[in-house]
């Protein structure tokens, strides 16, 4: 995986490009197998940002429920959309940008309700049963 980074250094360069012999990056191979559809790997990588992206749309709606649906709903849009994730910008950002919009899109009324979505195939590694409750 490309990748590189700043040396934290005031007017400092980037360091880290393609072919050096720097080390990868903690959870890029989780975020590899992520991306080869490895489930587990993807919760992993994602609920590492589960607390502070509940705080972030919290914020923007102003109630804990529809937050905790909407970082779920933020999951669920970053697991379809993986395989477009170029690695232009940090998965935490990539991240922050699914959640917002999915924010907005509450918000300004494209989403009218947050219904739960449940795929077995999709979300084992969540802790959601295989099959759900009868209602």
């Amino acid at each position: 995986m490309a990748f590189c980074h700043h040396d934290g250094q005031a007017g400092g360069s980037i360091v880290g490009a393609v072919g050096t012999d720097e080390p990868a990056r903690p959870g890029d191979e989780l975020l590899a197998a992520a991306r080869a559809g490895d489930q587990d790997a993807f919760a992993a990588v994602v609920e590492r940002h589960r607390r502070e992206l509940l705080v972030h749309c919290y914020r923007m709606t102003g109630s804990l429920t529809d937050a905790e649906d909407l970082v779920q709903e933020t999951f669920l849009r970053a697991w379809r959309g993986l395989g477009g994730f170029a690695g232009r910008s940090s998965l935490r950002a990539w991240l922050y940008r699914i959640a917002t919009h999915a924010c907005l899109d509450v918000r300004n009324g494209r989403i009218q309700e947050i219904v739960a979505f449940h795929d077995p195939a999709l979300f084992p590694a969540f802790g959601l049963p295989a099959t759900l409750p009868a209602q």
